[in-house]
């Protein structure tokens, strides 16, 4: 008897653990699945969301540039000797592609330096720019996809030859299948080119300015291109010529553009002690600009000096304006304009004075795609860097959002978005950081070099705005005639807005993207998480029930 005791408890207890092997395998493969189909972020307290680090990899990582079609969200940054990486989102930055434990999907050919990626989005088509030496010799490239970032062509090398300097800081703007690229080279000369076929092949370089500093707006045949001076050029026919419509080489510098129906709206600084932020429309698709150089001033007039690094974005008849001010404490203010320029709001403070303050990143709102000429809506987004605290080398991102076309935005000094272990690169480059958004959400990546527990190893990280700040009131505004005339209120809101573009589409049928393995250019198409879903449960109760069958047919022996 004392056998068969001993051996039915040995069955009971190897029973026992059949049946917690039977419920706990699938449970652990429920929570398996669950913990691969959350999110990897998750919302803190200040709506937005852990961040992310994109580069993921010991290399060192910067200069990154993130543009938008709607929920899909794309990202390139640099890293350097190593080349051009990416990555995509197709649900607003919840997952990507490749996924984040894999190495990001390589757009540069081997060999070289590369720097400044730019990117521009448009419907299913994403287009990247950026310089890489060649021989020694900094030359600007272009590649693009055609499936929403899934896959690329091979690098086209749009530049050629020697240049002093090289050839460098490339920007990008597209409207239906008209793309152009302008850059600096030959000096602080400037230079467009561009392609009425979605990329594919390009026109000859048009030579449109003697400064440096370029930077471009589209819609549909129409191209609008400026550098420092300001100098100015229009083509209406997609770049097959071009018209120099302002010429000046000393009425302004940094200069930034935005185009929406048929205006186009420049801004640039005078880049001294005084320096002061220059505002001109100029109608017609760009042909008559308003007021004369250097333009309406738009920060002494509401009391500030030493302004500098003016960006803009429009939108309907909706013009946003941001810029800083350089002496200490370093401020960034907000003007917006609902009736194309004509008359403009009183300053906003969107940062205030409490620490020291870093300039913004562009201004993003719905439809931008990585460049300035936006299809709009009620959420307009901006961010910046703080410095940790008086006596820190730690910067964090901050950010501010309004809800109501810019009349009222987040207190004071924003939100901190960085997180838990981000930080931000430091406060004078905008290059360290860019901005897009979806409705009302927001797309933020910066460089941070003080991750990875201080290695000094730069990262590009990413956080998403998952609604909604919390915003104060400020003054609204009504045109009149004159200048302005300002009524107060707290619970005024937008009853209406345009927000159409004048916009050509032309289709034209396109090869599939080529892929170049030797270059590290590969489509990376993810198989789909359902099949471990589904396969991860039935595996684990297949396992589970024999060891249960097994279990069942022993039976204890009798003496």
């Amino acid at each position: 008897m004392t056998g068969s005791r001993e051996n039915l408890a040995k069955t009971k207890v190897v029973f026992s653990i059949g049946i917690s092997i039977l419920i706990l395998i699938p449970l652990v493969s429920i929570i398996g699945i669950y913990s691969l189909s959350t999110p990897a972020s998750a919302q803190t307290s200040n709506g937005w969301l852990q961040p992310t680090n994109l580069s993921n990899d010991n290399y060192n990582a910067s200069y990154p540039w993130v543009a938008n079609v709607g929920s899909n969200v794309y990202v390139a940054w640099t890293e350097e000797d190593h080349g051009i990486y990416f990555r995509a989102s197709t649900n607003n930055g919840s997952s990507w592609n490749p996924q984040i434990n894999l190495p990001a999907l390589k757009l540069s050919a081997p060999g070289g330096t590369a720097s400044y990626p730019i990117v521009y989005a448009l419907n299913s088509d994403v287009y990247v720019v950026w310089s890489q030496s060649v021989n020694n010799e900094l030359q600007i490239f272009f590649a693009g996809s055609t499936n929403n970032g899934s896959s690329f062509a091979a690098p086209i090398q749009l530049t050629a030859g020697n240049s002093e300097n090289g050839w460098i800081t490339p920007v990008i703007a597209a409207a239906g299948p008209y793309v152009y690229v302008a850059y600096t080279g030959s000096g602080k000369n400037s230079f467009v080119v561009s392609s009425d076929n979605y990329g594919v092949s390009w026109n000859p370089a048009y030579h449109y300015a003697i400064t440096h500093e370029p930077q471009l707006a589209a819609l549909g045949s129409n191209g609008y291109v400026v550098s420092d001076g300001l100098q100015y050029a229009v083509t209406h026919n997609g770049g097959h010529s071009w018209t120099e419509v302002l010429s000046s080489t000393d009425e302004g510098d940094e200069p930034w553009i935005a185009a929406s129906g048929s205006d186009v709206y420049l801004v640039s600084q005078t880049k001294t002690n005084n320096s002061t932020i220059h505002f001109i429309v100029c109608t017609n698709y760009g042909m008559n600009c308003s007021p004369s150089l250097p333009g309406r001033d738009l920060a002494q007039s509401v009391g500030l000096n030493d302004t500098w690094e003016p960006q803009i974005i429009a939108a309907g008849n909706d013009v946003y304006l941001t810029y800083h001010t350089l002496s200490s404490p370093i401020q960034n203010y907000l003007r917006y304009s609902t009736n194309n320029g004509a008359t403009w709001s009183p300053l906003i403070d969107l940062s205030g004075a409490t620490r020291l303050v870093g300039w913004a990143p562009q201004l993003a709102t719905t439809g931008c795609g990585g460049g300035y000429s936006c299809t709009g809506g009620s959420y307009v987004f901006t961010a910046w860097t703080v410095r940790d605290a008086v006596t820190s080398s730690g910067w964090s991102m901050f950010a501010a959002e309004s809800t109501d076309y810019g009349q009222t935005w987040t207190s004071k000094p924003g939100v901190n978005v960085s997180g838990t272990g981000y930080g931000s690169s430091g406060p004078n480059d905008i290059a360290t950081s860019s901005l897009a958004a979806n409705g009302d959400h927001a797309f933020l990546v910066w460089e941070d070099n003080y991750t990875s527990a201080g290695s000094g190893i730069g990262q590009v990280i990413f956080s998403e705005s998952n609604p909604s700040f919390t915003t104060v009131s400020s003054s609204t505004f009504s045109a009149s005639s004159g200048y302005t005339t300002f009524t107060k209120s707290t619970t005024s809101s937008k009853s209406s807005i345009s927000t159409t573009q004048a916009t050509q589409s032309t289709t034209i049928s396109l090869p599939p993207p080529t892929t170049n393995s030797s270059s590290g250019i590969l489509p990376s198409v993810s198989q789909p998480d359902y099949v471990y879903f589904v396969a991860i449960p039935i595996v684990a109760l297949i396992v589970a029930a024999a060891g249960l069958f097994v279990i069942i047919r022993r039976k204890p022996h009798t003496v």
